[in-house]
């Protein structure tokens, strides 16, 4: 999925499209579909036999199969089965994937939607931060580094908050509680990634502006629209995860966490009301509601708070971080105690 994004979904700035169609010339799934006669004209018997094998790429009597690859025997299994050296199958694999490659990008591509929305883009940043503390791929940082970067410099207007559109070089529209909230979680993911107090700063901008536009003072919870955009008949709440998760959830999750962090009370208090807030809801119909449930899992749970110390170049502390990732562990505050003035931003690192 990684490697789609970066390919197929990543601008030329080092930010995240937001959709891409799914059919080429009338048909769903063209781009991507592949015919056994298409493997046999372009790479040859003996390799369009192992890559169909790799693949799951049949044929039909008769009629053209149309085959989605997906790997179907593993490496192991295909140099067993075609009595193989490994060597020869990796260079197999490898060229014959190029040229694959090489021949799909002849073909008519889906269109793809460049615009860049914020609240999707601090989802991806989540994950490619998230990619890189699980799966070691230094590259994920530096992916997610940069759409961070991006986003601050292009959407964050100390004067007016966060813009929700970028498209065609402008920064449009202001920011509704997803792009806030899913930013934050990424700003935050970042933080944990790199140990750069640069992240945890940013956040606490970020944070208290949400706040400022969405918290609802009298009854907790975040509306949905800010009290900078245009004038709605009704500002709704809404906690319940639909196709991404609730922005309510995401919201008071990473108040928490950053309040843990900081020594913020206002942050707690703010979450811990927010939780309390959709109580009723969550009774009602919990399976609609895991994002807040996680949340308040959170707080109702004392998070473990994890502490480094020492040089992040250090082999130890490269396997130490790395242990800590290795299994779920959802409720946690990771910090890094770098022995400076600066750690002092994060009470737990002193």
């Amino acid at each position: 999925i990684f490697k789609y994004v970066l390919c197929e979904m990543t601008s030329s700035e080092g930010v995240f499209y937001s959709s891409q169609d799914a059919d080429t010339d009338g048909e769903e799934g063209r781009y991507y579909f592949w015919e056994m006669k298409e493997f046999l004209d372009l790479l040859g018997p003996r390799n369009a036999k192992v890559m169909a094998r790799h693949f799951g790429v049949t044929s039909s009597k008769g009629t053209a199969r149309k085959n989605v690859l997906y790997i179907k025997e593993s490496i192991e299994s295909l140099v067993k089965l075609e009595e193989i050296a490994i060597f020869e199958l990796d260079h197999i694999l490898r060229t014959s994937k190029e040229t694959l490659l090489q021949a799909r990008r002849k073909r008519t591509r889906p269109f793809t939607d460049k615009k860049i929305i914020t609240g999707w883009n601090g989802l991806m940043i989540t994950a490619f931060a998230s990619g890189y503390m699980v799966l070691h791929g230094k590259n994920y940082l530096e992916v997610a580094i940069r759409a961070g970067e991006f986003l601050w410099n292009n959407m964050w207007k100390e004067s007016g908050g966060l813009l929700r559109i970028y498209s065609n070089g402008e920064s449009k529209i202001n920011g509704c509680l997803e792009d806030y909230a899913y930013f934050l979680e990424g700003l935050i993911s970042l933080y944990e990634a790199s140990f750069d107090l640069v992240w945890i700063e940013r956040s606490n901008q970020l944070a208290d502006k949400m706040i400022d536009e969405f918290y609802d003072e009298k009854e907790g919870g975040f509306f949905m629209s800010g009290l900078s955009s245009e004038v709605l008949i009704a500002r709704l709440k809404n906690a319940a995860d639909e196709a991404i998760p609730s922005a309510n959830a995401v919201a008071v999750l990473s108040l928490l966490k950053l309040g843990h962090l900081l020594g913020n009370k206002r942050y707690l208090d703010v979450g811990a009301n927010s939780v309390n807030a959709f109580k009723r809801k969550i009774d009602k119909n919990p399976a609609a509601h895991t994002g807040i449930l996680s949340a308040a899992d959170f707080m109702a749970c004392s998070p473990t708070e994890v502490v480094f110390t020492g040089a992040l170049e250090d082999p130890t502390f490269q396997d130490m971080r790395d242990a800590l990732h290795q299994d779920y562990r959802p409720n946690k505050v990771v910090a890094w105690n770098k022995n400076d003035q600066a750690s002092r931003l994060i009470p737990i690192a002193e």
